[in-house]
């Protein structure tokens, strides 16, 4: 997991990233609500939503990377220690999802995502989003989804 400024994100990724970051551009200036093709390794999607205070989903990925971004609002996130759930549903090829439930109890960490952040989820670092920093609010929210092979079939 990886939380930083986007104006950082030249420490992350190679130059060819420079069209994901130009879609966090527009996506954020003019946020339309959907799933929109970036090229053949990405794609975004656009979402708003009121932040909860309430227990909810958490989840991991296997295939996809998620580059999360909050153009508006406050979101927390927060990061579990997989050894320490337990699978509340087993893998889904359909959305690359694997859920857990959460005791409360195990190890945990937070971040909190404002305009100019943003938060890398790699395949098996357990999240859970929607969460609110304080009291519930909208956010407008857009995630590029990020095919793994671009970090692991690289020349």
């Amino acid at each position: 997991m990886i939380h930083d400024f986007l104006s950082n994100w030249r420490l992350y990724f190679p130059a060819e990233f420079e069209v994901v970051m130009q879609a966090v551009e527009s996506h954020a200036q003019t946020p339309q609500w959907g799933e929109f093709p970036i090229n053949d390794w990405a794609y975004a999607k656009v979402m708003t939503y009121t932040t909860k205070t309430a227990d909810h989903t958490t989840e991991s990925h296997m295939n996809w990377v998620d580059l999360q971004v909050v153009s508006s609002g406050i979101e927390q996130i927060d990061l579990y220690a997989p050894d320490d759930l337990i699978q509340s549903r087993a893998y889904s090829i359909e959305d690359d999802c694997i859920f857990y439930q959460t005791s409360g109890t195990g190890r945990r960490s937070s971040v909190l995502l404002t305009p100019g952040m943003f938060g890398l989820f790699f395949p098996g670092d357990v999240h859970k989003t929607q969460m609110a920093a304080k009291e519930p609010q909208d956010i407008i929210k857009i995630v590029i989804k990020i095919k793994y092979e671009f970090f692991t079939h690289r020349k």
